[in-house]
């Protein structure tokens, strides 16, 4: 059977070197999960190389599905650059809610979607915020965990997610870095020393460092600071911030 052909947010062929590169690097990295532990995630054996980072990215987890918990009613969530889909499964698990997610990674979603398939209220959608299948629909929030800088502009993914967000509707940037303007060009040689020490310099293209000075003019909460570098190295501090903006 022949896959369907879309043209996504930057185009077909533009996705699929990204994809070529980012699972070149998640492989190199030792961040491709067997069905197995993806099924797990994010709990993972105590002596795997990333433990440290799985707790972080449990306890955001946790955070975000228990402010979702709080809710009224059932919410029509979308996590967009879900990767094998994790975290939307997390979001799923209670039922309360139903999960949309969405990625151009066509090798990490045909995981998320064996792997994850029977959840009744969890769907998976191979592309970006401008797919055929969102159009038309209006969903309550859009996640972005440790997604958000595979998007070169903050002010597109707004201005997208605004077409398909209910008036009122939340958006969610968690797990990523944001950096004062000062320590952009910084903070970008440093990714770029690292995908070529990493043997994939290609994925710098591909790697966007967003700066809190793009928040300007948004109505928007901080829900969690990160942590200083020094409590960080703290139990149960954080690096990263997760902020919450209100679409009017």
């Amino acid at each position: 059977m022949l896959k369907e052909e879309i043209v996504y947010e930057h185009g077909r062929e533009t996705d699929l070197l990204f994809e070529q590169a980012y699972i070149r690097l998640r492989s190199r990295e030792g961040r491709i999960y067997s069905d197995q532990e993806l099924q797990q995630l994010p709990k993972i054996a105590a002596t795997h190389r990333y433990a440290n980072e799985w707790e972080i990215r449990k306890r955001s987890a946790l955070k975000l599905q228990q402010y979702f918990q709080h809710k009224t009613g059932s919410w029509n969530i979308l996590e967009s650059g879900c990767g094998n889909g994790w975290l939307s499964n997390f979001l799923a698990l209670d039922r309360q809610h139903t999960i949309t997610g969405t990625d151009i990674n066509e090798t990490e979603l045909e995981q998320a979607k064996r792997v994850f398939g029977n959840q009744p209220n969890l769907h998976f959608i191979n592309g970006s915020l401008d797919h055929p299948e969102l159009k038309g629909k209006k969903y309550d929030a859009i996640v972005f965990a440790s997604s958000i800088q595979y998007f070169e502009s903050l002010q597109d993914v707004i201005k997208r997610s605004r077409e398909i967000l209910k008036p009122g509707g939340e958006l969610h940037l968690l797990d990523s870095p944001f950096y004062d303007q000062q320590n952009v060009a910084a903070a970008r040689e440093r990714t770029i020393r690292y995908f070529n020490e990493s043997g994939v310099p290609a994925m710098a293209a591909y790697y966007f460092h967003h700066s809190w000075e793009e928040l300007a003019g948004l109505s928007y909460t901080i829900l969690s600071k990160p942590a200083s570098r020094f409590r960080f190295f703290k139990k149960n501090q954080d690096p990263f911030p997760w902020i919450c903006i209100q679409i009017s």
